[in-house]
């Protein structure tokens, strides 16, 4: 026999070995984390010492294994860092949530949970979600977030949102946005601080903006304008001497200009001048 079709044979009758050798001093606690170990074996036998903290770890257990054992000593808290769905024939981890409402969940593990979405949150507003990480949550959008303005969202996460927008802020502006977050947004414009000119901005922020230029201080010259700042940011300087270039080139046409005015014979101001 070769040596695969062995190892075949015993991943389907080890456990009867186990069986039959009972007064073996078996680790339960490794055989809970065997990966040959199926829901079969464990929803069969119950009644062995199983480690019901390793059996949530093994991927072969399934959540009808859980459920047909509810009275045994399960974590919940582990449960609620994990997609508990482990086969496609186990409900969705909301479905098993709305289910069992007051089991023992970790509702901040479970507001960190990808699979989390915002119809279990909306069904069961009365536990006690972790509302910053659901301000950060990949399943909570825009969309919800401004049709439900008045839940507890932290708008301080919401502020570092990698697709933040503008419009967010116009739409809510009197929400406790973090301004001097905002001023690092990498799209920051001065229209910004056109509309929100007294708002916590960071000027740091402001000045290392890639749309930042001198136009900004002479439209804002109340502005406490750290110079340091303003002379490291290479942009800045740029602008600048690109504006001393282009009034330098209408300088020079303007006298060239003249030049030939004066200097032509066929022209009043040549003809007086030579």
């Amino acid at each position: 026999m070769k040596y695969k079709d062995l190892e075949n044979e015993w991943s389907k009758h080890w456990f009867q070995f186990i069986k039959n050798n009972p007064d073996k001093q078996w680790n339960w606690n490794l055989l809970s984390q065997n990966l040959n170990l199926t829901s079969d074996i464990v929803r069969d036998n119950p009644d062995k010492s199983w480690d019901w903290y390793f059996l949530i770890d093994n991927p072969n257990i399934s959540w009808a294994v859980i459920e047909s054992n509810l009275i045994k000593e399960w974590d919940w808290r582990l449960l609620s860092q994990f997609n508990t769905s482990s086969s496609n024939n186990d409900p969705t981890l909301n479905n098993i949530i709305a289910t069992y409402p007051d089991k023992s969940w970790d509702w901040e593990y479970l507001s960190c949970n990808p699979h989390i979405t915002w119809d279990i949150i909306k069904a069961l507003p009365y536990k006690e979600w972790e509302w910053a990480y659901l301000s950060a949550h990949k399943n909570i959008t825009w969309k919800i977030v401004q049709d439900n303005p008045d839940k507890p969202w932290d708008w301080e996460v919401l502020s570092e949102a990698y697709n933040f927008d503008f419009s967010w802020v116009e739409r809510f502006p009197n929400k406790p946005w973090n301004w001097r977050y905002l001023s690092y947004d990498r799209n920051f414009d001065i229209t910004w601080l056109r509309k929100f000119p007294t708002k916590d901005w960071s000027q740091e922020g402001i000045v290392r903006s890639k749309n930042f230029n001198l136009d900004w201080i002479y439209e804002f010259p109340n502005f406490e304008w750290d110079w340091k700042l303003i002379i490291s940011n290479n942009n800045t300087f740029n602008h600048y001497y690109e504006k001393q270039c282009l009034k330098y080139m209408a300088a020079y046409r303007i006298q060239q200009w003249w030049q030939k005015l004066i200097y032509n014979p066929n022209t009043e101001l040549g003809k007086r001048h030579i």
